[in-house]
């Protein structure tokens, strides 16, 4: 038996908090004591900083009669829940926010309006959701999924299951986490479908279709988290006996196991849904405080990740330039003025490029006319200080810029992505002409 342990988890991912921003999170129709209370704890213990989706009247009634203060915060009035959800996806959908909180509503409202194929905010991976588990007989956290959304998987589904969970596991400082796959035993039979299913999920991992994380599968739940139940079965694994997740076959057996690790083992369960384009922050009325300032605090450190690795892979895309490798790269003027290499305006002008991109994938205007402000400066920058440039082709940008203007003016995604695909290809015919092909801006998709 292992040792009763304190509640310390969640402590470490709120503190680990402590020195990010908080993260901008709009709340779906928080008109209930829990969802109100939630977010503004949140708030207050800067992890998140909401936007109150639904009716306003209701919303400051409430914060009143729970002496909640929310002059701080912005409110946006929804007359019913269902608008609430639209209203809360389309915010996300703009880039205005960087995670969602389920309020007062069911869960599946929220989540009708986040995989609409035309409003939503649906990636090409599925969604799925992660519970973080507390549980004080277990030395480490304990990931389960999915317990709330997907209600049969396929084989196809838990490849995307498996892979959100393992990209959260490593976003908690888990660089390698082992995922068992979970079933009533250990052996592969065609009777019972899940082994099969666990064998195919192992195999794809050997081959690379799933990344990041060391699978063993079928287990039963024993042999996934008892290193003793596991020697006694003779189940050589790294995974057995010590895995931090355990894939469960189906939605009711996740929810069962997550549901009794609560209320018979003193558990606590933060949960988030991932695949949409920002983590989602779901609550229940039993949790309690600590529990539900965990489920923020990963969303948040979650949304730090991927804002980091958008950063990570435009730094990544910037070609690295030497002095001997591209024309026009010397320091300094006839006067001694010093004068950056055109090899280092066109860096910085690629990384901005990146940017620019990410900034209207997420729908976040304001960045985007920043980021083409910036371009636009370095371009101009560039066609003063080298003056041999052939300006002829420099004039090939000024269309794709123009429209990218438009497009960000009326913020439409559409007439962005076709304008930033034309910039794209218009500074590669400049590079070209200029005898610097070697500089070519990679072709990305809002």
């Amino acid at each position: 038996m292992r040792e009763l342990r304190q509640h310390k988890i969640y402590d470490a991912l709120i503190y680990a908090c402590h020195a990010l921003a908080p993260v901008r999170t709009a709340v779906a129709h928080s008109c209930d004591e829990t969802s109100l209370r939630g977010a503004i704890e949140a708030f207050e213990a800067k992890i998140i900083k909401p936007i109150l989706i639904g009716p306003e009247v209701r919303i400051r009634a409430l914060a009143a009669s729970l002496k909640l203060d929310i002059r701080d915060l912005q409110l946006v009035d929804t007359p019913y829940s269902h608008a609430s959800a639209a209203k809360a996806v389309e915010i996300v959908r703009n880039g205005e926010t960087d995670a969602l909180m389920k309020g007062s509503l069911h869960t599946d409202e929220l989540m009708a309006e986040v995989v609409n194929k035309d409003t939503g905010i649906r990636t090409a991976r599925r969604t799925s959701h992660v519970f973080i588990m507390d549980v004080p007989t277990y030395p480490k956290p304990l990931f389960i999924t999915d317990a709330a959304v997907n209600i049969y998987p396929t084989l196809e589904d838990k490849v995307d299951i498996v892979q959100n969970a393992i990209d959260l596991a490593q976003t908690l400082r888990i660089e390698r986490p082992k995922v068992a796959i979970l079933s009533a035993v250990e052996t592969i039979t065609s009777k019972i479908p899940s082994t099969i299913d666990a064998a195919a999920l192992c195999k794809m991992a050997d081959r690379g279709q799933i990344t990041g994380a060391i699978l063993d599968g079928p287990l039963a739940l024993d042999n996934a988290i008892n290193r003793e139940a596991a020697n006694i079965k003779h189940i050589t694994s790294t995974v057995a006996g010590d895995a931090d997740i355990l894939l469960v076959p189906d939605l009711e057996a996740g929810n069962m196991l997550a549901k009794e690790l609560s209320f018979l083992a003193n558990a606590d369960a933060a949960g988030i849904v991932l695949g949409a384009r920002v983590p989602i922050i779901l609550t229940s009325r039993a949790d309690n405080v600590r529990t539900r300032m965990a489920s923020c605090a990963v969303a948040a450190l979650y949304a730090h990740r991927v804002a980091a690795a958008a950063i990570a892979i435009g730094s990544a895309l910037m070609p690295t330039f030497a002095q001997d490798t591209v024309p026009y790269a010397f320091r300094s003027s006839a006067s001694g003025t010093y004068v950056p290499p055109l090899g280092d305006i066109m860096g910085a002008m690629q990384l901005r490029h990146f940017k620019l991109w990410y900034a209207g994938r997420l729908r976040n205007w304001e960045l985007a006319a920043y980021e083409l402000e910036q371009i636009e400066d370095s371009f101009n920058n560039a066609a003063q200080l080298y003056q041999n440039i052939p300006v002829e082709k420099i004039s090939m940008i000024d269309q794709p810029l123009t429209a990218l203007n438009s497009a960000i003016k009326a913020k439409d995604g559409t007439r962005f992505g076709s304008a930033f695909a034309n910039l794209t290809t218009a500074c590669n015919s400049c590079h070209e002409a200029a005898d610097i092909s070697s500089t070519t801006w990679s072709a990305l998709h809002p």
